[in-house]
């Protein structure tokens, strides 16, 4: 047995020189460390690997480089700590004044303000596409007739506006390929710088000039409730103007507007009452 237990330290000698063991006692101590130290190993090599990328690849990096790098890194951390906690601020002020705009009733108003806005936008751009198409109108309009007969046009033109406005516009000129109209102060305006009525006033004007300036004779001319929009004044000059027209050519108007009928009536026009309504022709 003693033989056996010298061969086998014998056969162990070369490992304990390697690992600097100088008695048996000390290999369970000598395991342990070696076990630690691989644990430390494997711990290094996760560490490597979780921080590729963050530096450039060097083969060695100092003590002073990772120190540098710490404190780069901590400092980005620290102003990104300060911008979240302005950002948390910025926020609370938010929903303080949400709450407050809530309690007062003052974010309702706003958002009625919003709405207002947004339905005089809408006004707005409808109004634009109306002067446009108004524009584009007439231009075509005139643009169909000859050097001859332009200027009977503009005349008799002017003669329907001025009753439709009750003589607050006198005439209608074309200068540079522009229509212009002229009020009794001699004040000169673009079809653009008119009110909606007043541009819808021309346009039946240039309407009823073409009409009246036709060789052949006209069938008789029908409208349906063409004037909605128009307040007492304007519908009172429309019914003028239907007389002054209607004394050459016929004119058939349907309406349900009672305001029209008693100016018909007014002005001597025949009226007929069709069943199921209370509607009004005159001719």
């Amino acid at each position: 047995m003693k033989n056996q237990k010298q061969e086998l330290l014998d056969s162990l000698q070369p490992l304990l020189i390697r690992y600097h063991i100088s008695s048996v006692t000390m290999i369970e101590s000598k395991l342990k460390y070696l076990r630690k130290r691989q644990a430390q190993k494997r711990h290094q090599l996760e560490l490597e690997s979780m921080v590729t990328g963050i530096f450039e690849k060097k083969e060695i990096i100092t003590k002073e480089e990772l120190a540098t790098e710490f404190e780069r890194l901590n400092g980005e951390l620290n102003e990104l700590i300060n911008q979240t906690q302005d950002l948390r601020k910025d926020e609370q002020k938010l929903l303080y004044a949400k709450q407050q705009f809530l309690t007062n009733g003052s974010l309702d108003e706003l958002y009625q303000q919003q709405a207002d806005l947004k339905a005089e936008i809408d006004e707005l751009a409808q109004e634009w596409t109306i002067n446009q198409l108004a524009g584009q109108l007439l231009m075509d309009l005139l643009t169909e007739l000859s050097d001859k007969q332009l200027p009977a046009l503009m005349k008799q033109t002017s003669y329907y506006f001025q009753l439709l406005t009750a003589d607050n516009y006198q005439t209608v000129q074309i200068i540079d390929n522009v229509i212009y109209v002229i009020d009794k102060n001699s004040q000169y305006f673009t079809i653009y710088d008119l009110s909606s009525g007043t541009k819808d006033q021309l346009i039946m004007a240039v309407r009823f000039a073409f009409l009246s300036l036709q060789e052949k004779p006209l069938c008789p001319i029908i409208i349906d409730d063409g004037w909605l929009h128009y307040d007492e004044t304007r519908k009172y000059q429309l019914a003028m103007l239907f007389k002054e027209f209607g004394r050459k050519y016929q004119i058939i108007c349907f309406s349900s507007d009672q305001e029209m009928l008693s100016y018909y009536q007014e002005l001597s026009q025949p009226i007929i009452y069709l069943e199921g309504e209370k509607n009004e022709k005159t001719s």
